[in-house]
């Protein structure tokens, strides 16, 4: 178990590196050991300026820095695998400290095959790889991969989470995810008996996603996380529509009814 602050939901793209680092930091202290705490480092327009944005983040007390495989600085042009894996395999070796990696959609969407996933993980450097296809076989066949090693596999698929148990895989990290992590907890310890309870939960998570995950989002998110008595602020700078109107907070209100659903459905 554990969190990953700065990413896209984070909004990553849109924060200098100073405040990804403090974002980190405060991360880290507020957990205070409870779980592992992940952080996107890999910020720069070269190798050298990437690795030294990783030990800037690892400096905060991160159990991981994670490299956003959409900028990885490459070689070539239009990008290969072999050159993704070489260059994400030169990048870690220029730092000191534990890795994981995200196959970020934006801005370009560089998704590993289950060879680079084997060959990457076998390095022994790295220990998550959020994972962001739809197809639960190839998810499969990437956890498979990391047999033997350190690295576990966390789809981002609500689709892939909630169809059969993949063995080995390590949780998911999904953006609905922030708003209901009770789900997931549960839907993890149920492992390979979690079936009934995924085919009665996963159309309501299917409904919550559709409803908030939009030009809305992250702005949308957190009104849901206000709306669960959390003190966060509800201003965004990515998306579309940063600043909420009154009539799409009005929008918004109905999900409470399905969030207070989705958290009790299933508990004893």
């Amino acid at each position: 178990m554990g969190v990953f602050p700065v990413a896209g939901s984070g909004e990553m793209f849109h924060l200098a590196h100073a405040e990804r680092c403090a974002m980190a930091r405060a991360t880290v202290e507020a957990v205070g050991g409870r779980a592992q705490v992940l952080a996107s480092g890999n910020f720069g327009e070269d190798l050298d300026a990437q690795a030294e944005a990783i030990r800037q983040v690892a400096d905060t007390g991160v159990n991981a820095v994670v490299l956003v495989l959409s900028i990885v600085p490459l070689a070539k042009s239009p990008w290969a695998h072999e050159d993704l894996v070489d260059q994400i395999l030169r990048l870690s070796e220029k730092v000191n400290c534990r890795l994981g990696m995200y196959e970020c959609p934006s801005p370009e969407h560089r998704v590993l095959r289950p060879e680079d996933v084997k060959r990457i993980a076998a390095s022994g450097r790295f220990d998550f790889l959020k994972e962001t296809t739809q197809d639960r076989d190839w998810v499969a066949e990437k956890v498979r991969a990391t047999d033997g090693t350190p690295m576990a596999l966390y789809p981002a698929s609500l689709k892939v989470f909630t169809e059969p148990w993949i063995e080995g895989v390590g949780g998911y990290n999904g953006i609905i995810g922030n708003i209901v992590p009770e789900v997931f907890v549960r839907i993890n310890q149920l492992a390979e008996g979690n079936q009934p309870y995924c085919s009665q939960i996963r159309e309501l998570l299917f409904e919550i996603e559709r409803r908030f995950l939009n030009e809305l989002y992250p702005a949308s998110g957190k009104v849901l996380l206000r709306m669960r008595g959390l003190s966060v602020g509800t201003r965004a700078r990515a998306g579309k529509n940063p600043v909420l109107s009154e009539a799409q907070l009005a929008e918004l209100a109905p999900l409470k009814e399905l969030i207070d659903q989705a958290l009790t459905l299933g508990v004893a």
